[in-house]
């Protein structure tokens, strides 16, 4: 029986300081794919999603994974080869699906406001909605700093860019000063992580408590930034 290490060649990930994933083309291991398949290989995303949050990057195979999709080991083989190449397809997948959520969110907000606490809902909604994304993205950081081939999982350089943009453009518009915006983006960011890592050990209730929080907290900070006493 082949193991993960017999696969073929990893196709390389961007190079850091790039603006976006390298779009992969599926795996011909065999046959075309079929809408089948694609949907097969949408549900050993999601399984393996769950075993590598659960069990880690080390202790997740291919049988643990196909006993959590009802698939077969080799299936989940024809569809991803090395187990590095799976690892870093559920990040990709998981990571793109919700910066494009955020993405969506602040393009409908017309102020920084809105903006900001847009970015709070789509955590807390990603979260409601499956709460393994969170244990999974932080599992694959730490499992990056442990395995060398893994190490540009460690890179979240999409949602620093995104940070970015929104702040320089409150700058831009007047929406707040230079060094407010340092300040703002450092927090956005703590909160982010923080209600993400807060969704591993609390229910969907009080996470959404702690998001309105958030929210007020922001909404109160630049009250007071553009309406000084």
């Amino acid at each position: 029986m082949r193991r993960d290490e017999d696969a073929q060649p990893p196709v390389p990930l961007p190079a850091p300081g790039t603006t976006e994933f390298v779009k992969r083309e599926p795996r011909q291991l065999g046959r075309p794919q079929s809408g089948d398949s694609e949907e097969t290989r949408q549900r050993i995303l999601h399984g393996a999603r769950k075993c590598f949050a659960t069990y880690g990057y080390a202790a997740t195979s291919n049988r643990l994974i196909a006993d959590e999709t009802g698939l077969t080991a080799p299936a989940v083989y024809h569809h991803f080869g090395r187990k590095r190449d799976l690892m870093t397809a559920v990040y990709e997948t998981t990571f793109t699906e919700n910066y494009e959520l955020m993405q969506a969110a602040i393009g409908k907000a017309t102020s920084l406001v809105e903006k900001l606490q847009s970015i709070l809902d789509v955590v807390h909604q990603s979260l409601a909605e499956d709460p393994a994304q969170a244990t999974f993205m932080f599992v694959a950081r730490d499992e990056a700093r442990r395995h060398q081939e893994l190490a540009e999982l460690a890179d979240d350089h999409l949602f620093a860019a995104l940070f970015a943009q929104i702040f320089d453009q409150a700058v831009s518009d007047g929406e707040l000063l230079p060094e407010e915006a340092v300040h703002l983006r450092g927090a956005l960011q703590a909160m982010t992580f923080g209600l993400a890592r807060l969704g591993n050990d609390t229910s969907v209730a009080a996470h959404k408590i702690a998001t309105e929080g958030c929210k007020q907290l922001i909404a109160a900070s630049l009250h007071t930034s553009t309406n000084p006493s």
